[in-house]
């Protein structure tokens, strides 16, 4: 769903505004734009910088979706109605692919990990100004496929100023740090980034050395990278405790 918001400007409210406030109302300062009919449930979301009407989803299959929000027509929401189709389908992963999605800050890039133990990279460049032109759904194989994990990827995050560097965590609780210049092998892989499930993890955009992981061991932890031991137990900076629950998103 595609809404327009206006953001309104600060001000003072009087007695009488406050006293007429309802919350059950809708907001008369978001208004639905456009409406897709996605194909199974969205489990994940990101939007390309480069082009902010680009975006790509996951659901519970192994293929990665593209969509040109501008192209897509306008569509009702009615029992029976075909899903929307998508401007593009990426291709290559072997089992479903639900949560580890990224978009490259820097290139028009798409990294995704999935059921099938594997992180996936493809390049939209050659695609971007074709997107909603064409009839159908043309599908695109990956760039490259990165193997190193031995279980379910469940969140992938590219370096912020590199299209080449990226990290991947996963139900093997490892941390594997990747770059595309050394090939599809890890440049460093933890094997012990938590007791447990590795669910997300973030790379911080104002220090590059800096990333956060999260876990179902209900603790979050900062990693110093010119620190981590490769095929060893991480000794992290800090860990963060308190959560009753497994981790399923962090922000650094």
């Amino acid at each position: 769903m595609i809404t327009n918001c206006e953001v309104v400007k600060p001000r003072v409210n009087n007695a009488e505004d406050i006293s007429q406030f309802n919350e059950e109302e809708q907001s008369p300062f978001v208004k639905r734009y456009k409406t897709l009919l996605h194909p199974g449930e969205v489990t994940r979301i990101r939007e390309l910088p480069q082009k902010s009407t680009i975006v790509a989803t996951h659901n519970n299959s192994p293929n990665v979706l593209l969509w040109d929000l501008e192209a897509q027509p306008n569509r009702l929401p009615v029992n029976g109605a075909p899903a929307s189709r998508p401007d593009l389908i990426l291709t290559s992963h072997g089992k479903g692919a639900e949560f580890a999605l990224a978009m490259c800050p820097t290139e028009p890039f798409v990294l995704s990990g999935g059921r099938d133990n594997s992180v996936v990279l493809w390049s939209i460049q050659d695609h971007i100004t074709s997107l909603g032109s064409t009839k159908g759904s043309p599908k695109l194989g990956p760039r490259v496929v990165f193997e190193g994990h031995d279980a379910i990827v469940e969140d992938v995050q590219f370096c912020p100023s590199s299209a080449q560097e990226f990290c991947s965590v996963g139900d093997d609780c490892r941390l594997i740090l990747w770059d595309v210049r050394s090939g599809n092998a890890p440049v460093v892989k933890v094997e012990k980034g938590h007791n447990a499930d590795i669910h997300c993890v973030s790379w911080n955009a104002q220090n590059e050395n800096l990333i956060l992981t999260g876990s179902v061991d209900k603790t979050v932890r900062l990693l110093d990278r010119r620190k981590l031991i490769a095929g060893g137990v991480v000794w992290p900076i800090h860990v963060f405790e308190g959560h009753k629950g497994p981790l399923i998103s962090i922000q650094a």
